[in-house]
């Protein structure tokens, strides 16, 4: 019997089965993320080995305990812990990890722009060439984080994370306030410190 040329070539259509594996199956991971989850591992053994140096002098030396904030010592080992589940997250592809490093970029960003307000407003009689340097230095951080916020919004990136139809400008307003109500909090306990002090 021979083939009609005029019939059309039989398509084979995915079962409803085969469609449901092949959305659960997750997207290839993008070498950003292993190279954004190196970096945060990194990071995070660079601040465990301070963290650990740090406890280790103020057992040994009661001067330092003087000197050193309890605040100091819970920001380091919040720094270790961030580090380290944004390194998780990023690297299983969760979801919360996604959630955690792009936080953890907005919480950056909107920390560069209040430093770079409260130290070049109270500090206008410092040389203006220290000023200059320390705005270059600002802005270029400013630059990286935003860059790295702006990727963690790229569509393979969600893909990745099965972020698909996330928005990119209703998860920014909802990073920006909870890192806007962190750094409150913490510049409030910084300064009830300050004023406290001698």
């Amino acid at each position: 019997m021979e083939v009609n040329p005029y019939q059309p070539p039989i398509v084979a259509v995915p079962t409803l089965a085969e469609e449901v594996s092949a959305g659960d199956r997750p997207a290839p991971r993008p070498i950003g993320i292993w190279i954004l989850s190196g970096l945060h591992l990194l990071v995070g053994l660079l601040f465990l080995a301070m963290f650990l140096i740090l406890l280790w002098q103020l057992s040994t030396d009661r001067t330092i305990r003087l000197v050193v904030p309890g605040l100091v010592i819970v920001l380091f080992g919040l720094i270790v812990g961030m580090a380290a589940a944004t390194t998780i997250g990023m690297w299983l592809g969760a979801k919360w990890g996604w959630w955690l490093t792009a936080f953890y970029y907005v919480w950056a960003t909107l920390g560069v722009v209040a430093d770079s307000l409260f130290m070049l407003l109270r500090l206008e009689e410092v040389d203006p060439e220290w000023r200059a340097s320390f705005a270059t230095k600002q802005s270029i951080l400013f630059v990286v984080h935003g860059l790295i916020l702006l990727y963690l919004f790229k569509r393979t990136v969600r893909d990745f994370f099965r972020l698909k139809s996330q928005r990119m400008v209703t998860a920014l307003a909802i990073l920006a306030t909870l890192a806007i109500v962190v750094m409150g909090a913490t510049y409030g306990v910084l300064y009830s410190q300050s004023a406290d002090g001698p």
